[in-house]
């Protein structure tokens, strides 16, 4: 499975990350993150998922999709804009 070139096979599900500078508009490339409720710019979600996991696809680094399992919530950045 692929998203726009990358492949999902070629993240590594072992390494998480961390939500860069703490902000969720500061992710620019595919991987694993973890977020927490004290991490900016989450979409508004059900309380239930204060904390979780993104999956971060990115052909590079102002094109991608963000999505928030659990909630299934997605975010896009295009051209650069969220």
């Amino acid at each position: 499975i692929s998203i726009k070139g990358v492949s999902l096979s070629d993240i590594d599900f072992g390494k998480v990350n961390s939500v860069p500078n703490n902000n969720i508009h500061d992710i620019n490339q595919s991987g694993l993150y973890y977020y927490y409720s004290k991490t900016t710019n989450r979409p508004l979600m059900s309380i239930s998922y204060l904390n979780g996991y993104i999956l971060a696809i990115f052909k590079d680094a102002d094109n991608g999709i963000l999505l928030f399992t659990g909630g299934l919530t997605t975010m896009e950045k295009f051209q650069g804009e969220w």
